[in-house]
């Protein structure tokens, strides 16, 4: 999350502000996608287990998403 603020912050006011809605549908996006993956493991698997599988899901989007984001900024 940290590397993403730091693109967001980078951003022009009016980036920041064309990207805002799209930003925020993403944002609800991953989590839906991230608790998704997380929930169909096996019975097995722990709450932990399955703590783990969502954030590494999450680290996973949001790299893409923060890759996405500079290459926007540098190449509008």
């Amino acid at each position: 999350n940290d590397q993403i603020n730091v693109v967001w912050n980078a951003a022009t006011s009016e980036f920041r502000k064309a990207m805002l809605p799209e930003q925020k549908t993403w944002l609800k996006q991953r989590e839906l996608d991230c608790k998704l993956k997380a929930t169909p493991a096996p019975v097995e698997t722990s709450n932990s287990e399955r703590e783990i599988i969502r954030l590494n899901c999450e680290t996973e989007m949001t790299a893409i998403r923060t890759t996405y984001l500079r290459e926007k900024l540098l190449h509008p």
